[in-house]
């Protein structure tokens, strides 16, 4: 397949790195030069069967006179703005034709639909340990995307992790406040077991075995045994024992109360930008 990342960064990094191993034309459209870089020596890794392109904007591509397979939106909320312009300034004819993946924050359909006409567009959201292949991507697609294509989307979203299609489009806030964002949560968590550890006599040399053989190990039992966390945890909390009394102590500060709030107020966050951004598009378009 011929496949065009517009934004060359990590997101893209993860996914090419994986699927250079089978027979692909990469372009990646990148202002950085280091972004670029980064991504040329992928095409140069041992076994590695794709040919790999880098070019510096939407108009340097779209001299090549190449109709991408697949384009793929992987920039920041804020670059939306300057991809609306390019577009409009290079009217490209592939943007409305190739079926589209964004996963970009916050962009809604329904502004793509305005940037780019097209009516093929998958909107996924996946996450940070899509770094070392290990992602989850929640996806989305407007119904003029056919099983087939949605199968091709899946394979080019697979390299960076498991694949799982959502019901609607709404979903997507919610999933970028669990699995987009909780690996941001579980590393605020783990800080706080390490300066626990240290402060109550563990040497920094030990914090890595014991926090992640603790975790990876309780994460491995609630997976594998089927139970569920509240059982599990009970478990764990004999009665009048260590568990308990510090379980106790996170009661006392709602603890529960505290993730509940603070899932809502990404989801909210992930709200407000789709608004934002579609409000930054309509006023673009009206200049």
């Amino acid at each position: 397949m011929k496949i065009l990342f517009i934004g060359g960064g990590n997101m893209s990094f993860a996914i090419i790195s994986g699927l250079i191993y089978n027979k692909h034309s990469i372009f990646v459209i990148d202002p950085l030069p280091d972004a670029r870089k980064k991504i040329l020596k992928l095409s140069k890794k041992p076994h590695s069967i794709s040919t790999v392109e880098v070019f510096n904007n939407l108009n340097e591509f779209s001299k090549k006179n190449i109709i991408p397979s697949w384009s793929i939106l992987s920039v920041k909320p804020q670059q939306i703005n300057s991809i609306n312009f390019e577009i409009k300034e290079t009217k490209p004819t592939f943007i409305a034709k190739s079926p589209l993946i964004s996963i970009v924050a916050g962009l809604s359909i329904r502004t793509l639909k305005k940037i780019t006409k097209n009516s093929q567009i998958i909107r996924a959201m996946p996450n940070t340990p899509a770094l070392i292949k290990m992602g989850i991507t929640g996806y989305y697609a407007t119904k003029n995307v056919s099983l087939k294509t949605q199968n091709q989307a899946t394979k080019i979203l697979c390299q960076i992790g498991e694949v799982v299609k959502l019901p609607s489009e709404t979903m997507i806030d919610t999933i970028t406040a669990i699995s987009g964002s909780g690996p941001g949560y579980t590393f605020k968590f783990i800080s706080a077991i390490e300066k626990a550890a240290i402060k109550t006599g563990l040497p920094k040399v030990f914090l890595r075995k014991f926090i992640y053989t603790t975790l990876i190990g309780s994460v491995q039992l609630w997976e594998k045994s089927g139970e569920n966390s509240e059982d599990l945890m009970h478990k764990v909390a004999s009665k009048g024992g260590t568990t308990e009394e510090a379980l106790n102590h996170l009661d006392t500060g709602n603890f529960d109360n505290l993730i509940i709030k603070a899932v809502e107020k990404a989801k909210k966050k992930s709200e407000y930008l789709s608004l934002e951004i579609n409000k930054q598009v309509d006023e673009h378009s009206n200049k």
